[in-house]
């Protein structure tokens, strides 16, 4: 006989704040009534299908950050859904597939072929097939009470360069991970060598900017600076991502992957008359990183970083 769950569903991207209540509730269920705990998500969020660059983190991270709260996660192609009416998919996909007894979600959840079930409906198919529907009240910050943490207002955040704020909403760092690939090496010859990075083309990219960050590679951590723009002091188009580490030589990084938490914006991007203005700038961006990193918030939140980079193969790639 399959093991009864106590299911949640939604996208989950990003495995915010209200997220995390539901996760956490779910598992609580799961333990009272010992049920397996399981988060069913979709592979890439079906209203951003034709937005690129949309998601918050890379599936792998989402994965692995849905695994600490429940035991198991399930991944549903919206494809092979998204033409169910609200009762067949509770039928076949909550029951059938996953042999739930009791369905934890938010408040403002729907499913269904056009989203038309919210949350009366499925109480209403609950009661009718024996399930217990438990809803989670929406999360609201004190300064918005009127705006529900969601996915949607943390990407417009990030995509502001509002990092600070997005963070608050996350409950950890936002980050970018990449593998480091070859540049034009113009940042070693102003005198701070970066290494650049390849990043996913799913994921969402912050406003052009100076940001402190934490970096991750292989067993190693450092703060750093990442730069993100078309560098315009150096007359150039295409938008690059690369992080400074201050100090020693960190050697050979080609073809690895590196994990950036983003902690603070520094200052926006901007071009200089002069690469001698430029590298007098970056100087000075590296003496407000340390005073970045030693203030209280930021100490505590680097404290609380969790590297996800063993997710993702870290590997030298050809030259």
């Amino acid at each position: 006989m399959e093991q009864k769950t106590a299911i949640t569903l939604g996208t989950f991207d990003g495995v915010h704040i209200g997220h995390q209540q539901v996760l956490k509730r779910t598992r609580e269920i799961a333990d009272a009534e010992q049920l397996q705990a399981v988060a069913c998500t979709f592979t890439f969020p079906p209203r951003l299908a034709n937005n690129d660059r949309a998601l918050l983190m890379p599936y792998r991270v989402k994965h692995a950050i849905l695994h600490t709260y429940v035991d198991k996660v399930a991944e549903i192609e919206f494809s092979a859904i998204c033409n169910l009416d609200s009762e067949t998919f509770v039928r076949t996909v909550i029951i059938d597939s996953f042999h739930a007894r009791c369905v934890v979600v938010g408040e403002r959840f729907r499913f269904g072929r056009n989203r038309t079930g919210d949350l009366s409906t499925l109480i209403k198919l609950g009661d009718l097939y024996g399930l217990d529907i438990i809803s989670v009240p929406s999360l609201c910050r004190e300064d918005e009470p009127l705006q529900p943490v969601s996915s949607t207002w943390i990407r417009s955040l990030v995509y502001a360069g509002k990092i600070s704020e997005a963070n608050r909403l996350l409950g950890r760092p936002f980050s970018l991970i990449g593998q480091v690939i070859r540049g034009d090496r113009m940042g070693r010859e102003i005198g701070y060598p970066t290494a650049n990075l390849a990043i996913e083309d799913s994921l969402v990219r912050p406003a052009a900017g100076i940001f402190a960050v934490r970096i991750h590679w292989e067993s190693y951590a450092a703060d750093g600076l990442l730069y993100i723009g078309q560098r315009p002091t150096l007359q150039q188009k295409q938008t690059r991502i690369e992080v400074h580490l201050p100090g020693e030589d960190k050697g050979d990084l080609y073809g690895l992957m590196m994990e950036v938490h983003l902690l603070k914006k520094i200052r926006d991007d901007v071009k200089f008359s002069t690469i001698e203005l430029l590298r007098s700038q970056i100087g000075k961006d590296v003496v407000e990183l340390h005073t970045v990193m030693a203030e209280k918030e930021i100490r505590e939140s680097v404290s609380t970083i969790t590297s996800w980079n063993d997710s993702f193969p870290s590997r030298k790639i050809d030259k």
